[in-house]
């Protein structure tokens, strides 16, 4: 994405974005106008996909990362492998984060339609990597 949306910069902190503009590099092909608009240039650079996509695995992560932090203060709660290791649903890490067949086996088990867009899949992958995350929290207990 970096190079989609350069010569600006992505800034985040505490969920406020920004933007900034980079020095160009010779020899790049960013270019610099004092016409449009930040969101106009996104979108011409096809990167508000990947951006929204970015957002919505970022808020996961951070959910995540503070559910842990609640359930288990210490690091030595949770083995090596536990996050390798076979779940209640039957997959690994890794298999959940194959987002094809991770949305396939969420949607199976809950009846749903599978989702067409980029953006839906990426709720759907996201939501089935919580669901996964929660219940391997479960199986510590």
């Amino acid at each position: 994405m970096v190079c989609r949306i350069y010569p600006l910069g992505r800034n985040v902190t505490h969920g406020h974005e920004w933007f900034t503009i980079l020095p160009l590099v010779p020899d790049s092909t960013g270019e610099r106008g004092k016409t449009g608009t930040v969101a106009g240039y996104l979108e011409n650079q096809g990167a508000v996909l990947s951006i929204e996509g970015l957002r919505i695995y970022t808020a996961l992560y951070q959910q995540l990362s503070q559910l842990l932090k609640q359930e288990h203060n210490t690091p030595c709660d949770i083995s090596e492998n536990w996050l390798a290791e076979s779940g209640v649903q039957g997959f690994t890490l890794a298999g959940m984060l194959d987002p094809d067949k991770a949305i396939a086996s969420y949607c199976k088990r809950h009846r749903l339609s599978r989702p067409n867009g980029v953006l839906e899949k990426a709720e759907c992958h996201a939501r089935a990597l919580e669901e996964w995350m929660l219940n391997r929290l479960e199986e510590l207990k």
